[in-house]
């Protein structure tokens, strides 16, 4: 579905200058474009200056807060591009704290204040030296929505609106949104930029539910807003991008972003790795680039690793990836060593992952797994590899083993130790019927595998029987060849 502004509604915005007189579809002429944008036939990744380029992510909005000396700017862009991250997600609202008033980050006119867009700028200096990209955040509607109480919006707090209904269709309000729009998507035209991300908190209405179908409609009439000013001021045709919570997809303002990010909250290891393969499943279906922009551990005690974990290798595991958050923002920014580390692993992993080709629909016949009842399962087709995640709901040391349907043909079969962060060895066989057997090596928590097609079709055989259970004893998958 795509977003309409009525005929009567688009003539009051166009009398007030909040929307150009040519409409939705109609964008200017661009100049040359960004080097990053979304690749083909692969939705799911990208492309800069003509080569694969897969998004290891992190969050740092607190490298443009006030307390953020340029030192530790610096020591922390070093230790991040050191693991191998490669794009930074800047919430510029993170510039100022959050009591702070809305004068602190915003003039009258609606814009970002020059020192924040100027702090913002030096962020990505240090960053493009670094051969980073960024991700500035222009509205976070997530905080404002989560906390309308104590919210610097609030005009019980000093804001400027009266009620939430007031921020989306107040037209000053909306002419000081699209102003805020321009100061940062015009002069950073050109930049490394990776994309604009329009709002964090996409489907708004969603923070209270039942969601009010009124609140529904402000909002996306506001986005709509935004986006069509977007595209006119994005001469250099860089991305946008948008995050939402998973509870739905709202397709049809997700369609008007070229990148959608997830925000997930868990306090459970079990709990997200059942929700996740049914998210990134759903989000597939919108065609465009879907990244866990955000993990936001809610629960106590020791298991924040465990769950982070949890959601990284299963994004990894459906061509997504997961984006690492500070765990200390009060007087310098901190990361997690655990999560540097697994940052590093997927990035030696990414070679041996091929995610050039187009994605699949899923395979009719779900793959078996042995023992019943006791994993959680990712099953993912791209091109000729297909890739699986399994975590255990009970941990523990054994073995499992995959019952699958696919064709006969050669393959090659590669298992990875989540715990070790280690990859095992890839054994090529050739199977000579539509059913395979794979067996795991032991895992106590999580593995992941990919199964490689290397050449398609029956394969001749020299009269030598094939193997009946093509399962090796330490979960290396061979067949007997002719």
């Amino acid at each position: 579905m795509s977003l309409i502004i009525t005929r009567r509604r688009f003539s009051q915005l166009s009398a007030l200058g909040l929307i150009s007189g040519a409409g939705l579809s109609s964008l200017p002429g661009h100049a040359a474009p960004s080097p990053i944008e979304i690749n083909h036939p692969n939705f799911f990744t990208f492309r800069q200056n003509g080569e694969m380029l897969y998004p290891a992510g992190a969050n740092a909005g607190g490298l443009i807060a006030e307390h953020a000396a340029p030192a530790q700017r610096a020591a922390a862009l070093d230790r991040l591009k050191k693991a191998g991250v490669n794009v930074l997600r800047v919430n510029l609202e993170s510039a100022v704290p959050s009591d702070a008033p809305l004068s602190r980050l915003i003039d009258e006119s609606g814009a970002f204040l020059p020192e924040i867009i100027a702090r913002f700028s030096e962020l990505a200096a240090d960053a493009a030296q670094r051969n980073i990209s960024v991700i500035p955040v222009l509205f976070d509607l997530t905080a404002m929505l989560e906390d309308w109480k104590q919210s610097r919006y609030n005009a019980a707090n000093g804001g400027p609106c009266q009620s939430i209904a007031a921020f989306f269709e107040d037209v000053d309000q909306q002419r000081k949104a699209l102003k805020r729009l321009e100061s940062i998507v015009t002069p950073f035209q050109g930049k490394n930029i990776f994309a604009f991300e329009i709002v964090r908190g996409l489907n708004s209405w969603e923070h209270e539910l039942p969601a009010d179908p009124e609140d529904r409609k402000r909002g996306l009439f506001w986005y709509s807003l935004l986006f069509d000013r977007f595209r006119r001021l994005n001469q250099q045709k860089h991305l946008s991008a948008a995050t939402c919570l998973p509870n739905t997809l709202p397709g049809d303002i997700a369609s008007a972003a070229d990148v959608l990010f997830l925000h997930i909250r868990s306090h459970a290891a079990l709990l997200v790795g059942q929700s996740m393969p049914r998210f990134l499943r759903e989000s597939r279906t919108l065609g465009r680039p879907v990244y866990i922009s955000e993990f936001e551990w809610s629960g106590r005690g020791s298991s924040r690793d465990e769950t982070m974990q949890t959601v990284f290798w299963a994004s990894l595991a459906y061509n997504s990836s997961t984006f690492i958050s500070p765990t200390r923002e009060s007087k310098f920014i901190d990361f997690a060593g655990s999560d540097l580390v697994i940052i590093d692993a997927q990035n030696r992993f990414l070679p041996m992952l091929d995610f050039s080709g187009q994605p699949r629909p899923a395979s009719e016949v779900p793959p078996e797994i042995i023992p019943k009842d006791e994993f959680l399962l990712i099953d993912n087709i791209v091109g000729m590899n297909r890739y699986f995640w399994l975590m255990r709901r009970n941990p523990g040391e054994s073995k499992a083993v995959l019952k699958l349907r696919t064709v006969e043909g050669v393959y090659e079969f590669q298992w990875f130790d989540l715990r070790s962060l280690t990859e095992g060895k890839s054994k090529q066989f050739t199977l000579f019927r539509n059913d395979l057997m794979v067996q795991t090596p032991v895992f106590d928590h999580w593995t992941m595998g990919v199964l490689r097609l290397v050449e398609k079709g029956k394969p001749p055989r020299s009269g030598e029987p094939e193997e009946k259970n093509p399962s090796g004893p330490d979960g290396d998958t061979k067949t007997k060849t002719g």
